[in-house]
This record gives structure tokens, sequence and C-alpha cells, in this order.
């Protein structure tokens, strides 16, 4: 009988180690750190909008020729959802890299893109280095957080678009926070 209890003791061991590796080094679902259906008040995913790449292959089939540049940055996911409010559409591509300092490098890369933009400005109020410029008659904003990076872009350039922008990112920054503490 000790016997058996000792091989149940190790078999239960062993069991409850193996699930608590896996649930360790699970990643967190891109999915999960956007936006859903008017989770931010008014905003309407567009119904089969979303595309995600789950590898190098699904990075060429989304970003199509700068798909070299997102992989050199350690992208090796990423998610795009689109959502509208009125004639207003929020494109947001969220991106994992392999550590945070990848992410980081991609977004000072990314921002560099709008310096001399006069719209250009950072926010600091929010858990996440965010930028922002207005360019073509839209507002592109990028942050990083932790491993991931996000590019949100809105198809008008003015105050609200760029406080449409804060919004998306504050929200991806509270999740992405809440799910790497």
């Amino acid at each position: 009988m000790p016997r058996i209890n000792l091989c149940l003791t190790i078999v239960l061991t062993v069991i409850a180690i193996t699930f608590t590796l896996a649930a360790a080094t699970a990643q967190v679902s891109l999915r999960s750190l956007l936006p859903a259906d008017n989770s931010i008040s008014g905003w309407k995913m567009i119904g089969g909008s979303e595309q995600a790449a789950v590898n190098q292959d699904g990075l060429y089939d989304l970003f199509n020729g700068a798909a070299p540049d997102y992989i050199s940055h350690g992208v090796s996911s990423a998610v795009q959802r689109s959502f509208r409010r009125g004639d207003i559409i929020v494109v947001v591509d969220i991106h994992r890299h392999g550590s945070w300092q990848q992410a980081k490098t991609f977004f000072t890369r990314l921002a560099k893109n709008l310096e001399g933009n006069a719209g250009r400005m950072t926010t600091t109020n929010i858990k996440a280095h965010y930028t922002h410029g207005s360019a073509a008659g839209a507002t592109v904003a990028y942050m990083w957080n932790n491993r991931y990076s996000c590019s949100i872009t809105v198809s008008q350039a003015s105050a609200g678009a760029r406080e449409t922008a804060q919004t998306f990112a504050r929200f991806i920054s509270k999740k992405i926070s809440a799910a790497h503490p």
C-alpha cells in the first residue's frame, strides 16, 4: 500500500509540474489583446476584416512586401482588426516579437518615420511608448509594451482622430499589462 501511495504521489507531481510549465509558457492570444465589438464605446468591428498571421508565411500574406522587415524585427505573429463608428474607420495591427527589445526597436524605427510631421507628438500618460502623426488625411499611432508593438490607423486627421488613436492605445496597453503583470 505505501508503494502505491508513493507511485501515485510521483505521478500526480509530474502531472502538476507539466500543467504548471504549460501554463507558464502558453502565449497570450493576440486577439484577446484587441478590443471586441463595442468594448470601446461606439466602435464596432467590421465583419470579415480580421486577418491573422501565426507564422512567417502568414506574415507575407498579411504584410506582403513588408514582411521581411517585420521578420527581421522578431515578429512571429500578428493580427489585424478593423473597427467603424459612423464614417470613421480604425485599423489596428498588433505584433508579437521575440523580446521587448525587438518590440522597442521596431517601434523606434516606425516612430522615426513620423519625424518632421507637424502633427507628431508623444503621449506618456499610458503604460506604453506611443507616438502618432497625421499624414495624408489619416492619423497613425505606434506603441509598444512588453513583447508587443501596435499600429493604429484612423481614417481622419483631426484632434478627434488623435484622441481615438490614444483611446485604442490605452485599451490595448492595459490588456497587455494585465496579461503580463
